[in-house]
C-alpha cells in the first residue's frame, strides 16, 4: 500500500510540473536583425481554445524582408495583424526589382502593394488616422527622383486589407492631406495631374468589386485589370 501512494504521488508531481511549464520563447526573426513580432489570430481571446500566435512571415519565391527593416503592428478591431516591405528579385544574386507591402497575421498573408521599381532612395511605412497605414517608396529616375504613397485601409466586410489612395510625385513634393506624414514635404512639384481617376477592380476574391484613386496606367495595366469610373463613386465609397 505504502508503494502505490509513493508512485501516485510521484505521477501527480509529474502530471502537475507539465502543466505549470513556461511556453517556450518565441524565435529571432529571420536573418537575425529583428526579433520576430508575435500576431495573435484575428479574434482570438486568452483561454485554452486560441488559435496559435503567428510569429513569423511566410516569404514566396524571389522575396526577402527588406533591410533596414520597415515594417509596423497595425491594431484593428479585429486583433493585430503585421504590414511588412519585402524586396523582389529575380534570382538570389540579382538586385532588387520591385517590393512588396505584406499585411500578414492570423495564418492568413496578403499582397497590398506591389511597386514598379524599386524603392532605391528609400521606404517609410507609417499610420494614418481612422486606422490606416501609408506606404512611401522613393526611387532614382534617369532625371529625376520621385515618391509614392499608397494609403490601405481594412476592409472589415471582407476582413483583409485593400489599397484605397495612390499618389505619385516629386520626393520633395507637398503630399495630400490623407498622407498624414510624420515628416510634411513643402515643394510645389509638378502641379495639377490628370492622369488619375477612380479606379473599380477586382479585390482578393473575384467576387468582390473595390475602388480606389489610382494613375490611369496602373488602373488598366496588369497591376489592377480594372477600369476607371465616376470621380463620384470614389468620393461615395470614402467612409
Amino acid at each position: 500500500m505504502h508503494r502505490v501512494v509513493v508512485i501516485a504521488a510521484a505521477l501527480a508531481c509529474a502530471c502537475g510540473g507539465k502543466d505549470d511549464a513556461s511556453p517556450a520563447p518565441a524565435g529571432s526573426g529571420s536573418g537575425g536583425s529583428a526579433p520576430a513580432k508575435a500576431v495573435e489570430a484575428a479574434g482570438s481571446g486568452s483561454g485554452s481554445a486560441a488559435a496559435p500566435a503567428q510569429t513569423e512571415l511566410a516569404l514566396g519565391d524571389g522575396e526577402t524582408r527588406h533591410e533596414p527593416p520597415v515594417e509596423i503592428v497595425w491594431e484593428l478591431p479585429v486583433g493585430a495583424v503585421t504590414a511588412t516591405l519585402v524586396d523582389v528579385r529575380a534570382t538570389p544574386s540579382a538586385p532588387v526589382s520591385a517590393h512588396r507591402l505584406v499585411v500578414w497575421g492570423g495564418g492568413k498573408r496578403h499582397v497590398v502593394v506591389s511597386t514598379k521599381v524599386a524603392c532605391d532612395k528609400g521606404a517609410e511605412l507609417w499610420k494614418a488616422p481612422r486606422q490606416r497605414v501609408v506606404l512611401r517608396c522613393e526611387s532614382n529616375g534617369p532625371t529625376e527622383s520621385t515618391a509614392d504613397l499608397w494609403l490601405v485601409r481594412w476592409n472589415d466586410k471582407k476582413a483583409y486589407p485593400t489599397r484605397y489612395r495612390h499618389w505619385q510625385g516629386l520626393v520633395d513634393e507637398r503630399e495630400p492631406k490623407w498622407a498624414a506624414s510624420p515628416q510634411p514635404k513643402t515643394g510645389k512639384g509638378r502641379g495639377q495631374r490628370t492622369s488619375w481617376c477612380c479606379c473599380e477592380f477586382r479585390g482578393e476574391e473575384d467576387t468582390d468589386l473595390l475602388r480606389a484613386v489610382e494613375l490611369r496606367s496602373m488602373c488598366t495595366g496588369a497591376d489592377l485589370a480594372g477600369r476607371c469610373v465616376a470621380e463620384a463613386k470614389c468620393r461615395n465609397a470614402d467612409d
